[in-house]
């Protein structure tokens, strides 16, 4: 079972590639190994190994992946990486996801739904970005079954667009 965690303050690790890092508070992950030396983590930024030590002294919240609200926070953390390829902004600063679910079963199964629209019903690139957000939550997240449900009402508008995403477009 996947565990998630949050901190509560910096953390020093390093990345694979054993330079050193800072993980700043607030950071959300997932543990992806736990061993003698340290943990291994993987966050929005890339993975990390961490001192034992260090980790849980800098833990704010630690969870089973069964409890969902951590899981999302990490979810939509995750599907900012994921970009619209016309626009190159990620697909949240867009403002194409609409709502993120995860829904636990009896015997422990578990779908995460995301719910999002595109810029427009006959976008020709729906069926690649449909498929890096099941990629991106599939190789990051603890899930049997993630579906992407296309969404068309609210339509998409320009409005929609975060700040973070019309800085991004130029849009100031």
């Amino acid at each position: 079972m996947q565990k998630f965690f949050e901190l509560s303050s910096d953390c020093d690790g390093l990345d694979l590639s054993g330079h050193g890092a800072i993980l700043k508070k607030g950071t959300i992950g997932s543990i992806v190994s736990r061993h003698e030396d340290g943990v291994e983590v993987c966050t929005l930024n890339g993975n990390y190994h961490i001192r034992n030590d260090l980790f849980d002294k800098s833990i704010k919240r630690y969870a089973d992946s069964n409890e969902s609200a951590m899981d999302v926070d990490f979810i939509w953390d995750q599907l900012k990486t994921v970009n619209d390829p016309e626009v190159n902004v990620n697909i949240v600063d867009l403002g194409l996801v609409y709502g993120i679910d995860v829904v636990s079963s009896p015997g422990n199964s578990r779908k995460i739904v995301v719910e999002m629209t595109l810029t427009s019903p006959t976008c020709p690139l729906g069926e690649v970005l449909q498929q890096e957000v099941v990629d991106k939550i599939s190789s990051t997240c603890a899930a049997d079954e993630v579906v992407v449900n296309f969404v068309w009402d609210p339509p998409w508008s320009k409005d929609m667009i975060t700040e973070p995403g019309r800085m991004e477009l130029g849009w100031q």
